[in-house]
Parts: C-alpha cells; sequence; structure tokens
C-alpha cells in the first residue's frame, strides 16, 4: 500500500488485528507523472497489494523542469511561483500570509485572482489537468495489471474549510473524473472541515498536518479501507 505517514496508518491497523505494511513512496513538488513514474519504479521492489495515491492542487499545475535534463520540475503559475518565493525567503512575510489565511480567508474567502488559473475551467485546454488525467489512468491500468488495489484520496488545502472554500469547482471535477473513469476515490474535506484550518496546522508558518491533522486522516482512511473488510489481511 502506498500512503503517507506510514507509520501511523501501519500502527492503526496492526492494532485493528491487520498485518499490514505501509510503505511511503511519495515525495514533495511531485504530481501525477512523477507518482506514475514512483509506481513503476517502486512496484518490482515492494510488491504492493494496494496503492493510495493522495491528490494535492499543485498536481494540476502545468509544471516545467528546473533545468534542461533535471527531474525536479516547478510550477510554471507566475502567482504560485511569486507565493512560494517570498514565502520561502521571508519569515515576515510567511507569517503574515499564515494569518491572512487563518483569521480573514474564512471570513472572506479566497479572490479568485489571488489563485493559479489551473485551478478552474477545468478542460483538456488546462495541460495539467489534462496531464493529470492522463497519468492518473496510467496508473490505473498499471495497477489493473499487477492485481494492484488503486484508489486516490482527495486531500483538501487547509484554508477555509467552510461553504468558501475555493476549490469546491476542482473536486467537483476530479470525483466526475474518477467515477467515469472507475477510480475509487475519498475526499477528506468532510473530516477537516469541522477543525479552523490553523488547529491542523504545524505552526502558524507551517500549514502542513499536524500530529491532529495526520491522525484524523490516517483514522478515516483505515476506516473507508478497511471496515467493510470481515477479516484481516494477511
Amino acid at each position: 500500500m502506498g500512503c503517507f505517514e506510514g507509520g501511523d496508518a501501519q500502527v492503526g491497523l496492526n492494532e485493528s488485528g491487520y498485518s499490514v505494511e505501509v510503505v511511503n513512496g511519495g515525495g514533495g513538488g511531485g504530481n501525477a507523472e512523477s507518482e506514475y513514474n514512483f509506481l513503476v519504479k517502486l512496484t518490482p521492489i515492494y510488491k504492493p497489494s494496494e496503492v493510495i495515491v493522495f491528490f494535492f492542487t499543485n498536481d494540476i499545475l502545468e509544471d516545467k523542469p528546473i533545468e534542461k535534463g533535471s527531474e525536479q520540475r516547478v510550477a510554471t503559475s507566475l502567482r504560485q511561483n511569486i507565493k512560494e518565493f517570498l514565502r520561502s525567503r521571508s519569515h515576515f512575510f510567511a507569517f503574515l500570509y499564515y494569518l491572512y489565511k487563518d483569521r480573514i480567508v474564512n471570513l472572506i474567502g479566497v479572490p479568485k485572482f489571488m489563485l493559479p488559473p489551473d485551478y478552474f475551467n477545468l478542460d483538456d485546454t488546462k495541460p495539467g489537468w489534462k496531464s493529470f488525467k492522463e497519468y492518473a489512468l496510467k496508473m490505473r491500468d498499471f495497477c489493473k495489471e499487477n492485481n494492484i488495489t488503486f484508489s486516490y484520496v482527495i486531500i483538501p488545502t487547509l484554508t477555509c474549510l467552510n461553504e468558501r472554500y475555493p476549490y469546491k469547482e476542482m473536486h467537483e471535477a476530479l470525483k466526475k473524473f474518477f467515477e467515469e473513469s472507475g477510480i475509487e476515490y475519498f475526499d477528506l474535506f468532510p473530516v477537516f472541515s469541522p477543525y479552523r484550518p490553523s488547529q491542523l496546522w504545524v505552526n502558524l508558518e507551517n500549514s502542513h498536518w499536524n500530529d491532529l491533522g495526520t491522525t484524523l486522516a490516517a483514522d478515516a482512511i483505515i476506516k473507508w479501507r478497511y471496515s467493510n473488510r470481515s477479516k484481516p489481511l494477511g
């Protein structure tokens, strides 16, 4: 099984009587293409019976190699790159940015002009969306050929987890694509939405999942994948 925080998921499953090894096959800053490449590379090594891929918003950003011949890629979205540049170079900007995300966005939402246009009006004229679908289908087919259960988990951005959530359109497009493609999926938004986003952050300058966020996600995914299985996996 490919998962996120392998330790949390594995401990939870083993405590429930399942004999499961969870391998974290992910990496930072990737997209569906890099995930497919990891899948093909790691499958002969770990021989998984199940693969779970996490979707995050950057998966549909158009990107390009940092330099010719490099495997590292960077989003071509100017808005996204400016934000990431400032956030990584200035602790003060990062503090103000996350203060804005914590206090103001919940009340007024996120203005559309502040987000990459790649996130809206999703169709095949959007290179990132087109590439995502292509490689998601490649992963689906690769797993089917190798007798591996394949599914996606949709990770919500921890911003404005209420009716003003800025990525509703994206989530709906994803769900429609998964359903039409026969890909199982689980949306973590309802799991996180009862919480104020900052309750799930590492700290004010780091909006990745903290221990609470990781535990909520692990527990929900375990319940989703294993609640209907009558006996432990061997």
